[in-house]
């Protein structure tokens, strides 16, 4: 095109500032034309069509061109075709001010161009609103359109965004392409989104208990000596495995097989052992749901395969491991790429979201020849089965029944297939994989399952023949070098540059707090609140620009926020200015949190480090040859709980399983408590319940059994990142413990504490689904009565519940009618209790139960016995006729 129109010039220079990838794919089509393409206009009384410059004419009501009067109020708002000029401009004009986000979705080119030509879209605009437009499915352009106007105000509020659709343009095949392609990359970005922040803290501090295996691992790099250029084979555990794995025994020795961790039970139990396996997750049940089976049956044969882990994996994977192991960063996930890669200096690598994409980024690293796909389903079966047998345990397989959505994705055999959201971003990742590495072809063997693009779809005996068969490859087991841990050496100079982060994180967070206070001021108009509120946001980008870790934490903040934000960003009504205030305290307390979490793992792990520099003949093994109770029992005893003996401890705690290693009580019940001070108290809690199962049946002193119920209490009341207190088997120990130690203090104090946090969580996720102000009465009467009896004071806790009863039966029968219970229950037993005001009183309250009898009958109330053996002592006859189940009082 020869010239370019000057609206539109000034528009594509606009649009060059925020999506210079889709302003250069405009300017090349452009580039291709003579001139604008032009529509011609067929007028009717109600509107015009629109003809000769889309795929198919379309119809424009004249209402939809004309002055619109204001949207509903939102963050984000959909545009679904911009039509003819001025429609786009006349929709956003009714944009309220309200508005942060447009994404404007147009498969039209030449519409677009028209568009951009004849009207000032950007100037249209509320202030401060930005303008995104999505007109292919090519996900560079849609990841550059999202990175503009939706990172920063997060995906949450976009996946509730009010939309506009152009009537005449919505039947378009090419719209209706857009519009699943968007679906598709909102359900991509919701699913990685990434970890809440307690996840990744989880993952740092895994990370940090794994720094000798990081230390120690050999670089992928190192694997191209043995496998680099072979055909590899990626086995996961999805149904459609059980047609073909089989083959995969005669060519153990032809090619390369990565399985993923929880396939290789299924593989060893049928002769064939990988030359790699692959694990990712970080909580403690994806260790437990296939470690312990494997090493319990195949330890030997582990002993020849290679273990590629993440360094934020539940540490015992690597640590448990018997034969060769990687433990690779991240790349993807900051916490990794900054400690692991960044902080000690060690290898990163992609790995997506799944043990799948992280076989496949093994395959791609060592520049395969060729890779096949198998058990790659990422679909239910017809027969709506997860998963191959001997994989996962029944809960996971339950679990993937409760994700069933009926979401029909296109079938590797034609047809559609169901799958998950989890699953379909699976899909999206590995599409996105194989076109950032395109030398290696990838063959998709899975013979079921859901079409992966990309993949060249072919039965696995085809590629055996054609890959491996012929030309002839031979493959050995890769060996460990066995080399010494690779301390980088400027390690004490990063670890003083993460230090020096944190402590500027914590200055500027401080700096936030008093912009803060100014914000939330009394007598401020509303435009002098609005610049200390940008102020504060200002030094908070601050804060995430110091460290990626605590952007990432951030970055949850900002997505899960963002229409709160929004909302109350105008600062204009006291409940505005509250909310505001409330969301950035948050925010605040979170990062200091944060800040400190990370100082206290960062200064474990250079602990750990020194260990390992200075480590001699007379340091404490870090890895122990036996089941390591004796040396954990002994370092115990002289550590505490700092020092280079508590980095010991904690790695031998990282290398054996107290459980499978089976640990006396005793050592379970002291690994216990060192791991409850380290904060890890959700792991700690697996060794209480072993010690206690071990325990059973023998014959111990009560204090030894107080102190144990005393501790086990302790530990499941308290928190631990992703895992809540367990109160209420907390208070249930705590009895046990008091019924022992009836004169011990600290006992009675830890029930009062835990019974005040439980009223106050209570409380909190009532008020947050939105319960009635009687509702959350009733929820105060409880947990006072709960304080009294922690107290010994029965009198109150009697008068408490009878409240609760007499105000809850009409409106929460259902939570108030256990209470009736436990009064008639308690008082009938208390009616000649050696206290008289217990008796006096518990007698009052049966006289009052007993006037309202009728209306219990009526409402088929079950009574307790000690209630019915009261009302028979005071002659009240009380009888049950058997054939209709009346009840008669006499």
């Amino acid at each position: 095109m020869k010239e370019i129109p000057a609206l539109l010039e000034k528009n594509l220079q606009e649009l060059q500032k925020s999506q210079p990838k889709l302003t250069a794919r405009l300017r090349s089509y452009m580039d291709e034309l003579p001139a604008l393409k032009e529509p011609a206009f067929r007028e009717t009384p109600a509107g015009r069509w629109v003809e000769g410059i889309t795929e198919k004419p379309f119809f424009e009501k004249k209402a939809s061109l004309e002055k619109r009067t204001k949207a509903a109020p939102s963050a984000v708002y959909l545009v679904f075709g911009v039509g003819c000029a001025p429609y786009l401009f006349q929709v956003l004009r009714s944009l309220p001010r309200e508005a942060l986000s447009v994404v404007v979705i147009e498969p039209s080119l030449d519409l677009l161009l028209l568009t951009l030509s004849q009207t000032s879209v950007f100037q249209a605009l509320p202030a401060g609103c930005r303008l995104s437009f999505i007109v292919e499915k090519d996900n560079s352009l849609i990841d550059e359109a999202f990175a503009w106007n939706v990172v920063p105000i997060g995906i949450f509020p976009v996946s509730k965004a009010e939309a506009f659709s152009h009537e005449g343009q919505g039947e378009w095949e090419s719209m209706a392409g857009l519009k699943d392609a968007l679906k598709k990359q909102i359900i991509y970005r919701l699913t990685t989104l990434g970890n809440s922040p307690e996840d990744t803290l989880l993952g740092f501090r895994h990370a940090a208990l794994n720094t000798p295996r990081i230390l120690k691992s050999p670089r992928i790099s190192d694997l191209k000596g043995n496998y680099g250029g072979k055909p590899f084979v990626c086995v996961s555990s999805g149904p459609s495995l059980e047609k073909n794995v089989h083959l995969l025994k005669d060519i153990q020795d032809k090619c390369v097989i990565v399985a993923c961790d929880t396939v290789l039970y299924h593989l060893l139990e049928k002769g064939i052992i990988p030359h790699a396996v692959t694990s990712i997750e970080r909580p403690i049940w994806t260790y437990l749901v296939w470690l312990p089976k494997v090493l319990e049956k195949y330890r030997e044969e582990c002993r020849d395969i290679l273990l590629i882990s993440q360094s934020v994996s539940y540490p015992l994977t690597a640590g448990r491991w018997p034969g060769p192991n990687i433990v690779v960063g991240k790349m993807d996930v900051p916490v990794d790429s900054w400690y692991t890669g960044v902080v000690l200096g060690q290898q990163v690598m992609f790995s997506g979201l799944s043990v799948s994409h992280m076989a496949l980024s093994l395959a791609l690293a060592c520049e395969a020849s060729s890779i096949a796909l198998i058990g790659q389903d990422l679909s239910y079966s017809e027969e709506g089965v997860s998963h191959a047998s001997d994989t996962v345990p029944d809960s996971v397989l339950k679990l993937e029944q409760k994700r069933r959505e009926g979401i029909g994705v296109p079938g590797i055999s034609g047809g559609l297939v169901e799958t998950s959201t989890i699953w379909l971003t699976f899909m999206q990742i590995f599409e996105r994989m194989l076109a950032s590495f395109p030398k290696s072809p990838v063959y998709d063997c899975t013979e079921g399952g859901a079409l992966i693009n990309g993949t060249l779809v072919l039965p696995l005996a085809e590629y055996i023949q054609e890959n491996i068969v012929n030309p002839k490859h031979e493959v050995d087991l890769w060996q460990d070098p066995q080399t010494a841990p690779r301390v980088v050496s400027d390690l004490n100079a990063r670890f003083d540059a993460a230090f020096s982060q944190l402590d500027m994180v914590e200055k500027r967070l401080e700096d936030m707090r008093k912009e803060m206070d100014k914000c939330i001021a009394p007598a401020l108009l509303p435009n002098k609140r609005q610049v200390l509120a940008f102020n504060t946001a200002g030094i908070l980008d601050s804060i995430h620009a110091m460290n990626p870790v605590i952007s990432f934490i951030g970055q949850s903040y900002t997505h899960l926020s963002g229409t709160v934000l929004a909302e109350n960003r105008f600062l204009e009504t006291v409940e505005q200015v509250e909310r505001w205030k409330e969301l950035h305290e948050e925010i605040a307390d979170s990062h200091s949190f944060a800040v400190n979490f990370l100082r206290q793992w960062l200064q474990y792990a250079q602990e750990l480090v020194k260990v390992l520099e200075e480590k001699d003949e007379t340091t404490p093994e870090l890895t122990v040859k036996n089941n390591g109770e004796e040396e954990f029992t002994i370092l115990f005893k002289t550590s505490g709980e700092t020092g280079s003996l508590s980095a010991i401890l904690s790695d031998i705690l990282s290398t054996k399983d107290p459980v499978d290693e089976k640990w006396s009580p005793g050592g379970l019940w002291q690994a216990s408590l060192f791991k409850y001070a380290q904060g890890r108290a959700a792991e700690a809690r697996r060794y209480m319940q072993k010690a206690y199962d071990l325990m059973e049946g023998e014959e111990l002193s009560t204090e030894v059994l107080g102190a144990f119920f005393k501790d086990w209490g302790k530990i499941m009341a308290a928190d631990d990142l992703t895992t809540f207190p367990d109160s209420e088997r907390a208070l249930n120990l705590l009895h046990n413990a008091k019924d022992y130690l009836p004169d011990d203090p600290e006992v009675s104090e830890l029930q009062q504490a835990i019974l005040a946090r439980q009223s106050n969580i209570s409380l909190d996720k009532r008020r947050l689904s939105g319960a009635k102000q009687e509702e959350l009465a009733l929820f105060m009467l409880r947990s006072e009565a709960e304080a009294a009896l922690v107290e010994g004071n029965l009198p109150k806790a009697l008068k408490q519940v009878e409240e609760l009863v007499w105000k809850g039966l009409d409106n929460y029968p259902d939570f108030s009618i256990q209470f009736l219970q436990w009064l008639m229950k308690t008082t009938a037993n208390c009616t000649e209790a050696a206290d008289k005001e217990i008796a006096t009183l518990s007698t009052e309250i049966l006289d009052r139960i007993i006037a309202r009898l009728p209306a219990f009958v009526e409402k088929r109330i079950e009574f307790p016995l000690e209630f019915l053996s009261y009302l028979n002592k005071i002659g009240i006859k009380f009888s049950l006729e058997p054939s209709d189940k009346e009840t008669e009082i006499q």
